[in-house]
C-alpha cells in the first residue's frame, strides 16, 4: 500500500498521510456500527442510572399521609327483566320494559299522587308473528318491595287486547305509591311477571 501525502495547501488539517483504498466520507474514517451501539448503550444506562438515584434521593423524609378511603355506593339494582322480551302467553306478542320505573314523580299528566309519587313503567309491546295476536290479560298489577299490589292509574296508557303481525304500540303505566316504597315487578298475567 502506497501512502499518499496531501500538502498544507490543498488540506485544511496540514500534511496527513492516508491509504486509498481505507473507506473514507470527506477524509474521515468510518466507525464500525458497533461502536455506535456500543456508545448509545452506554447513554441509556448512564440515563437510567441517574433517573433512579434522583428518584430515592429526592424524596420527602417524611411518612406519606394515609389517603382518606372514598365510600363507593353500590348501583342502582336493576330488575332482570328490564330491557328483556318478556312473551306474553303462548302468543308471539311480547312485552319490554326498555328501562328502570321512574319513581316519586309528584304529577302526571294533569293528575297528582295521592298516595305520595307516581311510578311510571314505560312498556312496548310487539307482535312477532305473522298473524293478529290477542292479549287476553287482566290490567297488570305492580307489586313493591313490602309485597303490596297496586292497579294502574287511570291516566295509564290500557295495554291493546290485540297486534296485527309486525306491528308495536308504546305506553306508560302509572301506579301511585305510598312514600319510600320500592317497585318490585309487574304482574300481566296469572303466569307472567316481569322482574323490576
Amino acid at each position: 500500500m502506497e501512502q499518499v501525502w496531501r500538502s498544507v495547501e490543498t488540506d485544511p488539517r496540514g500534511g496527513i498521510p492516508y491509504a486509498e483504498e481505507s473507506p473514507t466520507e470527506a477524509g474521515k474514517r468510518e466507525r464500525p456500527s458497533v461502536m455506535r451501539w456500543l456508545l448509545g448503550a452506554g447513554a441509556v444506562v448512564a440515563a437510567l442510572t441517574v433517573t433512579l438515584v434522583v428518584l430515592l434521593t429526592a424524596g420527602p423524609d417524611e411518612e406519606p399521609k394515609p389517603v382518606a378511603k372514598a365510600s363507593v355506593s353500590a348501583p342502582p339494582r336493576i330488575g332482570e327483566d328490564v330491557g328483556r322480551q318478556i312473551a306474553l302467553g303462548g302468543y308471539d306478542l311480547a312485552l319490554i320494559i326498555p328501562q328502570q320505573p321512574r319513581c316519586g314523580v309528584q304529577t302526571h299528566e294533569g293528575a297528582t299522587a295521592a298516595k305520595g309519587g307516581f311510578c311510571l313503567v314505560r312498556w312496548t309491546m310487539l307482535n312477532t308473528g305473522g298473524d293478529l295476536a290477542a292479549f287476553n290479560g287482566a290490567a297488570p298489577t305492580l307489586i313493591d318491595d313490602k309485597g303490596s299490589e297496586y292497579t294502574p292509574h287511570e291516566s295509564s296508557t290500557t295495554l291493546p287486547t290485540a297486534l296485527k303481525p309486525g306491528t308495536k304500540v308504546d305506553g306508560v303505566l302509572v301506579f301511585d305509591l305510598p312514600s319510600g316504597r320500592t317497585p318490585t315487578k309487574l304482574s300481566l298475567t296469572d303466569e307472567v311477571e316481569a322482574q323490576l
